[in-house]
């Protein structure tokens, strides 16, 4: 895939956008970027993980998330109850790397 075909579907995640406020903490192997309006949050997965991206700080924050390449839903699992489960505020991922350069999930805010 040529990287114009990434920007093509992935530009909102680049212009219009800054720094991610602190509060949110990038995986090892992404980077963050966010909207300038702070509604939008834009995960960019360098090295992608299989099945599962664990992103704490996000918990009880995300209205929707989704890819956007395809605009497919990106499953979230918050922490529910006291025994942490395995999947535990993280992202449920395809286990095979979507077909683009760099996936970005977005990831729209409460």
């Amino acid at each position: 895939e040529a990287f114009g075909e990434w920007m093509k579907y992935n530009s909102r995640s680049i212009y219009g956008c800054t720094m991610a406020e602190k509060e949110f903490v990038a995986p090892n192997g992404c980077r963050l970027t966010q909207s300038e309006d702070g509604k939008r949050l834009y995960i960019h997965i360098l090295e992608y993980p299989f099945q599962t991206l664990y992103m704490p700080c996000l918990q009880d924050k995300i209205k929707f998330a989704q890819f956007l390449h395809d605009g497919s839903e990106v499953k979230y699992n918050p922490k529910n109850g006291f025994i942490m489960n395995r999947l535990d505020n993280a992202f449920l991922l395809p286990t095979i790397k979507p077909d683009t350069l760099v996936p970005v999930i977005e990831v729209f805010l409460k």
